[in-house]
């Protein structure tokens, strides 16, 4: 019972904040990190991730998923310089949550990252990425050094 009510509290606050979010304009830039190059964060600097088994369109990363990598969603966006407005997206996920994508595929942040250039999800479980606009989508042959972080998918 407890799961239940967490989870669905988890839901309404993700809308609350995606109902809120419709109402500012985030800006959206590229931060350079010496060990996998330029990715794509919010204007906070805070990690925008994608899912390799998510499709353009389509989010995989359902229920208890979204406590660890909520879905980034802003219906207005200021790009970073050399980005292609064509790129950017939002669809409507099969739990109604609305979601910002990025050459279709939905974006996410990592609970676990905790300050402005955090890329503590990087290559995660071998399957979470950040957003490297120019080798999009790109997925790492290898995993750099680090500690493991607690999953949700």
């Amino acid at each position: 019972m407890n799961k239940l009510i967490l989870s669905a509290l988890t839901v309404v606050v993700m809308v609350v904040m995606a109902i809120t979010a419709q109402a500012q304009e985030a800006k959206l830039m590229v931060i350079g990190n010496e060990n996998i190059g330029d990715y794509l964060a919010d204007g906070d600097g805070r990690t925008l991730y994608w899912h390799k088994f998510d499709s353009p369109g389509k989010s995989t990363c359902i229920e208890g998923c979204i406590q660890k990598w909520p879905p980034f969603y802003q219906e207005n966006i200021t790009l970073p310089d050399g980005a292609n407005a064509d790129d950017f997206g939002m669809i409507t996920r099969d739990d109604g949550i609305k979601q910002t994508t990025f050459k279709g595929y939905p974006l996410y942040y990592f609970s676990v990252d905790e300050v402005k250039g955090d890329v503590k999800g990087y290559n995660f479980e071998h399957m979470w990425f950040t957003v490297i606009p120019k080798k999009f989508p790109f997925v790492p042959l290898y995993s750099p050094s680090k500690k493991s972080a607690p999953t949700g998918h």
